[in-house]
């Protein structure tokens, strides 16, 4: 009995520093702790499409995320330009002076100049009323906006049968243009200033870019 106690004398002591050992180290949890908050940087990249990079850091717990918002380019406007626009407009013609309408056809040849929005060219013009004239016109055309033109067209004008008298004329026009790869067509407005006869025109834009 004498032996079994002083053996038990000498475990205790042993077992209770043991535990007291094992609850007071921070050891384990604590440099695991600090090895996540001191190393746990991380950089994460995020491409998006198009030309947008992100960049992501993380902090505390070594996640990494990226994040990135590409936009690329794109074009959502139709370009109207083209080297050369063959133009046909039939159309309706008011004119003031008879006080009735007639049947009109106007043609255009317009070179767009490189880099800008603006074209020359040439342009012809029919009026089938009870005169009948023609007219000869040399055009300048803008590009406003998307597919929103105008032209002025300063020319001359020759009636039937008066050839060798023609009279000075300008014309001005709008024309908006829906296109579908090379042919385009929309509304037009032409307001003509004649010295024989002015009109007014409402007509159907058909063109092909070349």
């Amino acid at each position: 009995m004498r032996n079994t106690l002083a053996a038990l004398a000498l475990v205790a002591p042993l077992a209770v520093a043991g535990t007291t050992s094992a609850q007071e180290d921070p050891a384990s949890p604590g440099t695991e702790e600090e090895d996540r908050h001191g190393h746990g940087d991380g950089d994460g990249n995020g491409n998006g499409n198009g030309n947008g990079n992100g960049n992501g850091h993380g902090d505390g717990h070594g996640d990494g995320h990226g994040h990135g918002d590409g936009h690329g380019d794109g074009n959502d406007s139709h370009d109207h330009r083209h080297i050369l626009e063959l133009g046909f407009a039939p159309g309706l013609v008011y004119l003031p002076s008879d006080r009735g309408f007639a049947l009109g056809l106007h043609f255009h040849l317009v070179a767009g100049i490189p880099s800008t929005p603006l074209g020359l060219g040439l342009g012809v013009e029919r009026v089938f009323d009870d005169h009948g004239h023609t007219t000869l016109s040399a055009v300048f055309q803008v590009q406003i906006i998307g597919g929103w033109s105008a032209i002025v067209a300063p020319g001359i004008t020759f009636r039937d049968g008066e050839w060798e008298a023609p009279g000075p004329s300008v014309h001005f026009e709008t024309v908006y243009e829906f296109a579908f790869g090379w042919f385009h067509v929309g509304p037009s407005l032409e307001v003509a200033i004649d010295s024989l006869e002015s009109h007014i025109t409402l007509g159907l834009h058909l063109g092909v870019g070349l």
